[in-house]
């Protein structure tokens, strides 16, 4: 779940958290200046399903009917064994060359774009907090979120993600 942001909320958090969260371009290469290092790409799952799987939020952020054809993809950034990003993508109604650049299985989805010479715009849908790591709630600790869908050349949204970044790496608490 994400608790969304309002903007006196956001402020209160760290320069460096507000810049990742407002960003509209690589979220890779932006991870990559932060920790100092190449990111690699740790692939959880990546299968095809149907968009009436999808959550009527995402749906509508790619412009999907119910029987569309989708790639539902779970990865986790790394800087080394550290996990840096956990990352939920859904790929739609992209053209081919593009859909194959997305859903590379071992490159993340920045450098694979950035290698192709392909650039996407990107809106950010909503920021907040969400839980790190994702998948363990007794574990878990908050952590800063965002969501955002990819732009093609016709302004289309081809890929909506959700990112969840390492509260080591990309903070929450109160900038001091």
């Amino acid at each position: 779940m994400i608790e969304m942001a309002s903007e006196t909320s956001e402020l209160a958090l760290p320069s460096v958290t507000r810049m990742l969260l407002r960003a509209d371009g690589s979220t890779t290469l932006l991870l990559e200046a932060l920790v100092g290092q190449r990111l690699s790409l740790g692939l959880v799952d990546q299968r095809e399903t149907a968009a009436g799987e999808l959550s009527g939020a995402v749906r509508t952020a790619l412009n999907c009917a119910d029987g569309d054809t989708v790639i539902v993809r779970r990865s986790v950034l790394r800087a080394g064994e550290s996990a840096v990003s956990a990352n939920s993508v859904v790929i739609a109604g992209a053209e081919r060359d593009l859909t194959d650049l997305l859903a590379q299985r071992e490159v993340p989805i920045g450098h694979s774009l950035a290698a192709a010479g392909r650039h996407l715009g990107r809106t950010v849908l909503a920021t907040g907090r969400a839980l790190w790591p994702a998948d363990d709630a007794a574990d878990a600790i908050p952590c800063a979120c965002k969501e955002s869908v990819l732009l093609d050349h016709t302004a289309t949204a081809v890929a909506y993600l959700h990112e969840r970044f390492n509260p080591a790496y990309v903070p929450v608490g109160v900038r001091s």
